[in-house]
């Protein structure tokens, strides 16, 4: 009871206390109302500043990580009807619109070799609209030219040319879209759902021919960018990411086996460069050494820069003081968090036994083991004791990238498990990227900390000024 007592005392003292200064406080923000207004929406503006500071500062990984990322672009794989004078410029032309709806059409005065027609027809057959030349001055051209017009289209509907110099060009790249070419002195074109065929040909035909086209343009685009592509704008997927945009982009809009000749290069490229670690010791010890292993190793990346020694875990079994076989590995995780591991036998001989010279081996590229179908897998290490590669444990993959994976998971579907890469084995990390390396501290985190300090200065002289004094 003596005990309870001062307790419960002291509870409804402080009751009444709390009470009375929450009152209190309350009535003076309700007489400042505008003053904690304007602060509040200060505090607001620099929040909205900050973050759109570190929008603006944000790791340049994190853009990077976005390769490959967001819709295939649209390609105009559509057509242009041309007939050419005698000078080789065209006397009609029709241009395609990307669906085959419409075209625009222009007749020139351009002189021809012989006489030439370009009707369309509706699919009751009946002429829609018709070109076709005459004899002006001792010339043939085109009647009432030049001009230009637009002409739509209907399923079913039909073009038909007459005469000699009729070629048809690919919108893509304006190159001669053979396949389409007259095979006589006329022709005659059914215009598809989204496509233009031969009248001899079924609509499979005709999609298949110009789904064919747009596959050469693909291809040439992909193989155009990977001839004149350096190892170090390669291994670096911070660089040139709108062309690699462009290109992975062109690798989707292919067909599945289409693809299959691009998928490593396409991973390579989204992934940019992994890890390079290069051990500087010797593969034989004898017992007694005094040997710090972990000075032993350096790794660096194209994008990461050079490791610190604290960034290079190290796996170790060997045991200085008694002869054996041991096993040593080095594994370093880049900011992509791709986990890089690195294996190398160790052995550990008697002090009284000479050592054999180990025979050097010849310098090889380690071919990939397709661990997970869906991933591909490369491997490699350098010794610089003899500058060779030393073979890395099959247990290592690429790192994950679901937010990218994801999107292409319908198109890589089956790694090639006998292609080789120069660069190291990849396994699946948990770390963050942004986690990987540190950052140090930006200009915005900068002008954020003391935006922060003007606006806690601010509140605290506020809340002294009308609550304490």
């Amino acid at each position: 009871m003596h005990i309870v007592s001062p307790l419960v005392i002291f509870g409804n003292l402080w009751y009444n206390y709390k009470h009375y200064m929450i009152g209190e406080i309350w009535d003076n923000l309700m007489r400042h109302k505008l003053r904690l207004g304007l602060l509040l929406l200060a505090m607001a503006l620099g929040g909205i500043i900050g973050a759109r500071l570190m929008s603006l500062h944000r790791p340049v990984v994190s853009q990077a990580q976005e390769i490959g990322v967001g819709p295939v672009l649209t390609y105009d794989n559509s057509l242009t009807i041309r007939v050419l004078g005698k000078s080789g410029k065209p006397a009609y032309e029709l241009v395609f619109a990307s669906d085959f709806r419409s075209a625009k059409v222009t007749v020139t005065s351009e002189v021809l070799n012989s006489d030439s027609a370009i009707k369309v027809l509706n699919s009751s057959g009946q002429v829609v609209v018709r070109e076709q030349t005459s004899m002006q001055s001792g010339e043939i051209k085109f009647a009432d030219a030049p001009k230009s017009y637009s002409v739509s289209f209907g399923k079913s509907y039909i073009i038909e040319t007459q005469g000699a110099n009729v070629q048809v060009f690919s919108n893509l790249n304006r190159s001669l879209a053979t396949a389409f070419m007259p095979s006589g002195t006329s022709e005659r074109y059914v215009i598809m759902t989204d496509g233009l065929r031969k009248s001899t040909w079924s609509d499979e035909e005709g999609k298949t021919v110009l789904y064919n086209l747009l596959k050469t343009y693909l291809v040439g685009q992909i193989e155009s960018y990977k001839s004149r592509l350096s190892d170090e704008v390669l291994n670096n997927k911070n660089a040139d990411v709108a062309t690699k945009n462009r290109i992975v982009s062109a690798y989707r809009a292919l067909k599945g086996a289409d693809q299959e000749p691009y998928r490593e290069f396409i991973q390579h490229l989204r992934r940019g460069g992994v890890p390079e670690i290069t051990y500087s010791g010797r593969r034989e010890y004898t017992v007694g050494e005094d040997v710090d292993f972990t000075q032993l190793v350096s790794a660096r990346d194209g994008e990461d820069g050079d490791y610190a020694i604290t960034e290079i875990t190290v796996e170790s079994n060997v045991n200085l003081h008694q002869a054996g076989q041991y096993s040593l590995a080095y594994i370093v995780s880049d900011s992509d968090r791709n986990k890089v591991t690195l294996r190398i036998p160790i052995t550990v001989a008697e002090a009284d036994k000479p050592i054999t010279a180990e025979p050097k081996p010849d310098v090889t590229v380690p071919t990939q083991s397709a661990v997970d179908s869906t991933v591909p897998t490369i491997g490699g290490g350098r010794n610089t004791e003899n500058n060779a590669t030393i073979p890395v444990s099959d247990e290592t993959v690429w790192g994950e990238q679901s937010s990218i994976d994801d999107l292409l998971s319908s198109e890589i579907t089956n790694q090639n498990k006998d292609s080789a890469s120069p660069s190291l084995k990849i396994e699946t990390a948990t770390t963050d990227s942004d986690e990987s390396k540190p950052s140090g501290i930006s200009a915005s985190q900068i002008v954020l900390i003391v935006l922060g300090i003007v606006l806690l200065f601010g509140l605290v002289r506020f809340i002294f000024d009308h609550y304490v004094r």
